[in-house]
């Protein structure tokens, strides 16, 4: 889909059946997808933020989310490309 469409902002929760968000972050930033990636996690302990960014996502939001945490995950991310 992120070929096929153009998408301002993608939203991942971490755990996922089928393809985790590990992943689809890989996945992504390996099709091209250059833009902000939001990882979505319950796991607050051990190092699924680390290994998130180093797999490519723009920032990591803990649940349950609000829409300010995403919203600065957001701002971040786009400050970080521009």
């Amino acid at each position: 889909m992120l070929k096929q469409k153009h998408y301002d902002l993608v939203i991942t929760d971490i755990m996922m059946p089928n393809m985790d968000g590990y992943a689809f972050v890989q996945a992504a930033r390996k099709s091209g997808f250059k833009g902000p990636i939001i990882g979505v996690t319950a796991a607050t302990l051990g190092n699924e933020f680390n290994k998130l960014k180093e797999l490519g996502a723009s920032d990591v939001v803990s649940k349950p989310i609000n829409i300010d945490a995403i919203n600065s995950a957001y701002d971040q991310a786009v400050r970080n490309v521009s």
